[in-house]
């Protein structure tokens, strides 16, 4: 099983969209957490799902790694698309 990592959703701009980040050690680890059944999982929403996108990422190398922690009320996500090899 892999803990959910991060949960965001929206507040402004594009509304009533929810971010799941699950973290995964590698490919492998995901595909063997994934063909594991979970019970109840996932749960019964397509009926208010209008549109779904699934993105596999590696972290910056600056990124603190995802483990239990407390926050505060308040983050920002940033979506960046960078290019290969290309430096600014």
């Amino acid at each position: 099983m892999s803990p959910l990592g991060a949960l965001f959703h929206t507040e402004v701009g594009p509304l009533n969209r929810i971010i799941h980040i699950w973290p995964y050690d590698d490919l492998q680890h995901r595909t063997r957490v994934r063909s594991q059944p979970i019970p109840n999982w996932p749960p019964m929403t397509q009926e208010f799902i209008v549109e779904m996108e699934s993105k596999m990422v590696i972290a910056a190398s600056f990124c603190p790694p995802f483990t239990p922690r407390q926050y505060g009320n308040l983050y920002e996500i940033r979506t960046h698309t960078m290019q290969p090899g290309v430096t600014q």
